[in-house]
């Protein structure tokens, strides 16, 4: 079962900005693995065609592409940013596939994650309807301590959203999620400032034990059997 007695992101937010250098990004090509003080694996789940690919092309690319294919089992990513001027924070960022013939695989890249993004499409009511049962495959399969967010996309489809923000945000208390958040990879509204969030929460909750999330051979080998 997962840990229920939670900060929220704002909390956290506000603890940054009060306690510490909140942090900048870093471009991939500023940083050699040896220069990582801190690797946390993100997972972005959530229904298919809900966006998860399109928002991570958004954040390493900067660009938005309609043709993008449906992922098959899972796809990487990487964001960086620097606390106090000397530690790199980085984020391996697993994009999984949504859809029902995958779940089974897509369970096991559960473990061993610190934080989960669960995605659905504002402008389709069934894919927020799934958020609690993705919300229960991360009970079942996650970490205790892992953090969740509930991203709520297509925020540039607003004249066709199903779902309020006044919806999504009593579904996330219920859930005892962190933070909710809409985004758009079409515009990029909300993308780097969502990784960002993440990013400096996983950093406050877990400054006084970085050395547990430094990067190894293993973890590349995880990636690499995967790519």
């Amino acid at each position: 079962m997962m840990q229920k007695s939670r900060r929220t992101a704002a909390q956290v937010a506000g603890s940054v900005d009060d306690s510490m250098d909140v942090g900048h990004h870093l471009e991939l090509d500023d940083l050699e693995v040896d220069d990582i003080d801190a690797l946390f694996k993100t997972i972005i789940i959530g229904d298919t065609g809900v966006g998860k690919s399109c928002l991570l092309a958004r954040l390493i690319s900067k660009e938005f592409s309609e043709d993008h294919n449906v992922t098959i089992g899972v796809e990487f990513g990487n964001f960086s940013m620097l606390f106090k001027e000397k530690l790199n924070v980085k984020l391996q960022i697993w994009d999984t596939a949504g859809q029902e013939a995958f779940r089974s695989i897509t369970r096991t890249f559960y473990k061993g994650a610190t934080a989960a993004i669960i995605v659905f499409d504002m402008t389709n009511a069934d894919t927020f309807q799934n958020v609690r049962t993705w919300y229960k495959d991360l009970e079942e399969n996650a970490d205790e301590d892992i953090i969740v967010y509930v991203v709520a996309n297509f925020a540039d489809l607003e004249e066709h959203r199903e779902v309020s923000t006044e919806e999504a945000l009593e579904l996330m208390r219920e859930l005892g999620c962190h933070h909710y958040l809409e985004t758009s990879a079409l515009t990029g509204q909300n993308v780097v400032p969502m990784f960002e969030t993440i990013t400096k929460h996983l950093f406050l909750i877990n400054e006084d034990k970085l050395d547990d999330f430094m990067q190894d051979d293993g973890d590349q080998d995880d990636v690499d059997s995967f790519a």
